[in-house]
């Protein structure tokens, strides 16, 4: 016992979650200030009233001799009634990690950081062995003991070297410990002060979120940054100990912790991964037994087809639903057998694989590439090989590496993406054109080789995988400052050679009369982003860091198309080429992906694919798509694939978006296939987590399923029965910082807002206003229509000013320019007078002044979540203001006899946009803000809370729902269910 029992330990716990089991042990005692306390007496696990242990969601159930729980469970406390800990709080536990820590890995978290703004009381952690403690403000700011950069950064101290720092070592026990009094922090390890310091946030801002232990979160509440490792005798303490408590209490427990090393079993589910394929499963073994069928003949054409208004594969004069699989591509050929069989045995016909050029992952295809025009063909024809002998009908999208192999590199070191201190990067910088001469002599042979084989009428298309991980990332972005390499200098100034001309003209542009077309160098980085300032680039001397993004934007699209274009005349043209691309909505960065126009208009270019938002995947969350311009693909006849690697429950990793349970893993499969029915999209399993993570005959069966329902679609209409179209301008992106908060809110949370409001859409890209085969809407929604274009407003004003459309512009409308920015353009394009704040507004809510069907489904007032720099407010007389302070109105509305405009300062939310929605008489599907896809002949929901949903259908159908079978009924025009939450139903309507 230790200070008349003030303290002791309120929570034995041994928790793994990667590589053992775990149990919760009692230790006598209750203390004065313990916010929770847990044991297990004869096989009952108790808690402190009215605190709950749950595992993945239900009750935790002791063993004997403890609480046993898998690697992965979800270990949670709820009902944390005693646990105030607002101005004084202890948090403590003993650790032994499975290996030597690496970034940042979690003990005790308590928060939401899916929250607007995000919510944390507290967060114990390890960087690297260190202990953190962290929380954040009501404004949703980090505060605490945190790493930052090299040194653990101290509030109101001088930061601490990591370096001068012990840290917790592998597969020994360590105890960690924090305290919190009225601003002061510390952290310990092993009894001893690590560091300490004094902010101004003197309380903890509480949150009603669960306990969790061993797992923390990711921006957007995703589980995540967990602690592979045992941990044991958790302390969570409404007080504040002193430094000789929390070494007293240290040297009381290490007498029950063994010295040196210790052993940590491994868990059943990594054990399990190693033996899966020992077992084939039932649906294989009756696939095998059968014929497998005739597979089609590539030979005859392969095309990308519209049909029904959705895009399909055309093989000859088969049109092909796009559902595909791509195996793990670490392992032998052996292996990809299996589990491409898998997929076969699931009616599965389509399959792509990589073709690695430079590094060499385990057993992969990779080490093919021998030099010029020198190459091991029988490595790559023994791979295609493997998949056929999976599936005799296997249609094959090879993906091939562009990457150059070292011996290339190792003679072309000015070819090397740099960094702005002049270090060299790890792989080849876009702007090399003896690089994209490379590729294309290397596209050229090996297409020639496989459209030459015995194979040649199974391959459909070809796949172009230039830059990072496939996806045209420029290589080094993540760890420095691109590009300085001599190849990138060149062509940057050749780029702005082409752009002004003269160097007089450049210099005006740019605001610098020294400025020449011959000597101009990439921005440096401290002229790149502004961070969390300011918000838009609005004089000359910033231009040039606009005109660097276009120049990154540029290259990387005419590498994309180059390397189509090459594909496709290698096979004379007889097949289809696409790439990775797209990513502008969800990648708030400077890599390259502003570049999607010219890759649309492309004829080379016939499919474009990309992952599904790893930030929001999980059972309950959207499920969207990271190319999300469907609008646009459909408008200029794209295919595209949306790429479900998913991390089902069966991976044996410690990623924020694995899934929990069969149940979560099977439903969002399922919303994939959902989206698929209700956005016109193909769809492909990549495997890229393991071969066993999908390894499961419930799993496969569904696959099956969704497989045949698919397939029944092929002939109906799955183009999403949008009235709403939303148009995201990639040239404005060029004109503000990614940096600042509201960036995310214009692109990726913009898109899950979308998905939960209630009504289909359609995202395309601005330029397409001005398309005359775009169709009409009720709503057009423009979240960044920033650019100053003239022609470009005309064509808006062209289109949506008619049929009585709702229009809703956001934030800057039209004014961006490096002029300093106008008014007047923002006034004339939006229809409503304006007027600019120039000192813009601070974090605040925008108060409602009366009632509207605008704001009719706000649950709280519109909140100005971040400093926003400069700020406008709706001074017309003829409009009604919404949403206001003293000083800005910030949502008003204005009727026009033929058109409605409504302007927000701030990015909508879901609850804005259904009230948009109502206003301007859109078909409102659901009012639950669960996720929605509506095609004329499909619904889908995937639910984000559990309850009774009811789903408006805009007319009588007959309706089945294909999850489960069930017939709803015949002429039906509500559908009403009893949902739990994060689960798929998909109707067909009739």
């Amino acid at each position: 016992m230790f200070q008349g029992s003030r303290v002791t330990c309120s929570l034995s716990l041994c928790v793994v979650l990667a590589l053992a089991w775990g149990c919760i042990s009692w230790h006598p005692g209750f203390a004065d200030g313990v916010a929770f306390s847990a044991g297990v007496l004869n096989g009952q696990l108790t808690t402190s009233s009215p605190a709950q242990i749950t595992t993945n969601g239900g009750p935790a159930v002791a063993q004997q001799d403890g609480l046993h729980s898998n690697a992965y469970d979800r270990i949670e406390v709820r009902k944390l009634r005693r646990l105030r800990g607002i101005q004084t709080l202890t948090l403590a536990a003993w650790v032994a990690p499975s290996k030597t820590p690496r970034s940042y890995e979690t003990v005790l978290f308590k928060g939401e950081r899916g929250a607007t703004p995000p919510q944390i009381h507290f967060s114990l952690c390890l960087f690297d062995g260190i202990p953190e403690i962290k929380y954040m403000d009501a404004a949703g700011k980090w505060c605490g003991i945190m790493r930052n950069a090299g040194n653990l950064q101290c509030p109101g101290a001088a930061p601490v070297p990591l370096g001068q720092l012990p840290r917790v070592k592998a597969r020994r026990w360590h105890h960690v410990a924090a305290t919190f009094s009225a601003g002061k922090a510390a952290v310990y390890l092993d009894g001893m002060p690590m560091a300490s310091g004094t902010g101004e946030m003197a309380e903890l801002v509480p949150n009603s979120a669960p306990l969790v232990i061993g797992a923390g979160q990711a921006a957007g509440g995703g589980r995540a940054y967990l602690f592979p490792g045992l941990i044991n005798d958790v302390l969570v303490l409404n007080h504040a100990l002193a430094a000789d408590e929390v070494q007293a209490l240290y040297d009381e427990q290490r007498a029950g912790k063994p010295d040196g090393m210790i052993d940590i079993p491994r868990p059943a589910i990594e054990i399990a991964v190693e033996h899966a394929f020992e077992t084939e499963l039932p649906l294989v073994t009756d696939y095998v037994a059968k014929s497998p069928g005739v597979p089609l003949d590539t030979s005859k054409g392969v095309t990308v087809d519209r049909v029904a208004d959705s895009m399909v594969l055309r093989i000859g004069d088969q049109p092909i639903y796009p559902v595909a699989m791509m195996p793990e591509p670490y392992v032998k050929d052996a292996d990809i057998t299996l589990s491409c069989r898998d997929f076969a045995a699931a009616g599965v016909d389509i399959y792509s694989e990589i073709f690695w050029s430079w590094m060499s992952p385990r057993d992969g295809a990779h080490s093919w590439w021998l030099g010029v025009g020198k190459y091991d063909f029988a490595r790559i024809d023994a791979r295609v090989k493997a998949v056929l002998d999976a599936n005799p009908k296997a249609l094959l999208l090879p993906r091939l590496k562009l990457n150059p192999p070292k011996w290339w590199l190792k003679a072309h070191p000015d070819h090397i993406v740099k960094y702005a201190d002049g270090t060299p990067g790890p792989q080849v910088s876009l702007a090399s054109r003896e690089w994209t001469t490379l590729y294309s002599r290397m596209l050229r042979d090996i297409i020639g080789h496989m459209e030459a084989s015995d194979y040649a009428n199974r391959i459909f298309g070809y796949h172009p995988a230039g830059g990072g991980s496939s996806e045209w990332f420029w290589w080094g972005h993540n760890r420095g400052t691109i590009d300085s390499s001599p190849v990138a200098v060149a062509r940057w100034r050749e780029w702005l050679g082409e752009r002004y001309r003269t160097d007089q003209a450049l210099a005006a542009a740019w605001g610098n009369s020294e400025a020449r077309l011959d000597a101009a160098m990439p921005p440096p980085p401290e002229a790149r982003d502004h961070g969390k300032e300011v918000f838009l680039r609005l004089i000359p001397s910033e231009r040039p860091w606009a005109d660097y993004r276009e120049f990154l934007s540029d290259t990387t699209a005419e590498n994309i198309i180059e390397s189509c274009r090459v594909a496709r005349e290698a096979c004379g043209g007889r097949k289809i080429a696409g790439v990775f691309y797209g990513y502008s909505m969800y990648c708030n960065n400077t890599l390259g992906f502003r570049g999607l126009r010219r890759v649309m208009v492309s004829p080379h270019v016939n499919f474009l694919c990309a992952p599904t938002s790893y930030s929001r995947r999980r059972g309950g969350q959207p499920g969207s798509h990271i190319s999300a311009y469907n609008g646009s693909m459909r408008l200029h006849g794209k295919l595209y694939w949306d790429e479900a690697d998913n991390r089902t429950h069966l991976f044996p990793g410690v990623v924020g978006y694995r899934t929990d349970t069969m149940q979560e893993t099977l439903a969002t499969l399922r919303r994939v296939v959902g989206h698929s029915l209700t956005r016109g999209t193909g769809l492909w399993y990549f495997l890229l987590a393991g071969n066993t993570t999908f390894h499961d005959q419930e799993i496969m069966t569904d696959i099956a399923a969704m497989k045949r329902i698919c397939d029944e679609a092929l002939t109906h209409n799955r183009a999403p029965a949008a009235e709403v179209a939303v148009f995201a301008d990639e040239a404005s992106m060029h004109l503000y910082d990614t940096g600042h908060p509201i960036a995310k809110h214009l692109g990726l949370r913009l898109l899950d807002e979308l998905a939960q409001a209630g009504a289909p859409f359609d995202l395309y890209q601005l330029d397409d206003i001005a398309n005359p085969e775009l169709p009409d809407y009720r709503v057009y929604v423009f979240p960044n229509a920033f650019r100053k274009d003239e022609a470009l407003h005309q064509a808006i004003t062209r289109k949506v000013r008619r049929n009585g459309a709702t229009v809703l512009w956001v934030y800057a409308p039209g004014f961006v320019g490096t002029d300093g920015g106008d008014i007047q353009r923002m006034q004339a394009l939006t229809g409503l007078r304006i007027e600019v704040l120039a000192d813009g507004v601070a974090p605040c809510a925008l108060n409602g002044s009366e009632a509207h069907p605008v704001t009719s489904a706000l649950s709280t007032p519109l909140q100005v979540s971040f400093p926003l720099v400069p700020a406008f407010s709706v001074i017309d007389d003829d409009a009604t203001v919404l949403a206001h302070t003293d000083t800005c109105a910030g949502l008003a509305v204005r009727e026009f006899p033929q058109w409605r405009s409504v302007y927000s300062l701030v990015p909508p939310d879901r609850e804005l946009l259904l009230g948009l929605y109502r206003y301007a008489g859109v078909h409102i599907y659901c009012d639950t803000f669960d996720t929605i896809g509506a095609s004329p002949d499909y619904l889908m929901i995937h639910t984000a809370t559990a309850g009774r949903k009811k789903l408006r259908l805009p007319r009588a159908c007959n309706v089945t729902e294909l999850v489960t079978g069930r017939r709803v009924g015949k002429s039906v025009r509500t559908i009403r269910e009893k949902l739990p939450k994060g689960v798929t139903r998909i109707y067909r309507l009739r």
